[in-house]
């Protein structure tokens, strides 16, 4: 959608731009001061009338963004706080999100509770409609990126340990420094 301006999304691992509009807008020396240097040139792009358009690059190159649960958790906190330009209401909505996904797991256990105690299976029928659509369209997520479908089965994992990157972004946000690559800026 070329519509609003002031909105683009990018991947870093691999930007064909053409070289008369990135001259045009200034390169990355235009956005050399923003921490996010794929999402910022986008911007500026988009900002200048350039069409700008996010495909799936599998068939041109892969990558491995960190090897580390350190560089994760630093690289994600640059990737949040930067594209918000620190603003921290939609990493709380990410949260927010992520949060209810455990609702289905209270919903479950509080429902076992209550068929054990009341012979009711209401709050089991209801937290197992709400698993069963939350893990189908993960692992439609999981498909369309590439992933393994099965891997939608670690949300408990996986959501807790971007609950918890998402606090050090909070984090970095409110600082206003992120550590990345031996660097902090």
């Amino acid at each position: 959608d070329d519509n609003p301006r002031q909105f683009a999304f990018a991947n870093g691992q691999f930007l064909l731009i053409r070289r008369s509009a990135y001259e045009a807008v200034g390169g990355h020396r235009a956005v050399r001061v923003n921490i996010s240097e794929d999402v910022a040139p986008m911007r500026l792009l988009k900002s200048s009338d350039y069409r700008t358009r996010l495909f799936f690059g599998r068939d041109f190159a892969s990558t491995r963004m960190h090897t580390s649960i350190r560089q994760m958790f630093n690289g994600w906190a640059r990737i949040f706080s930067g594209v918000s330009d620190r603003k921290t209401g939609a990493i709380w909505i990410n949260m927010l999100f992520v949060l209810s996904g455990f609702l289905a797991y209270a919903a479950i256990a509080y429902g076992i509770a209550v068929l054990i105690t009341h012979g009711q299976s209401h709050w089991l029928i209801a937290g197992a409609v709400q698993w069963i659509i939350m893990t189908i369209v993960l692992m439609l997520i999981y498909r369309l990126s590439g992933n393994g479908r099965r891997y939608a089965l670690l949300f408990p994992l996986a959501g807790a340990v971007l609950l918890a990157i998402d606090v050090y972004a909070l984090r970095a946000c409110r600082s206003g420094k992120i550590a990345w690559r031996g660097t902090v800026y």
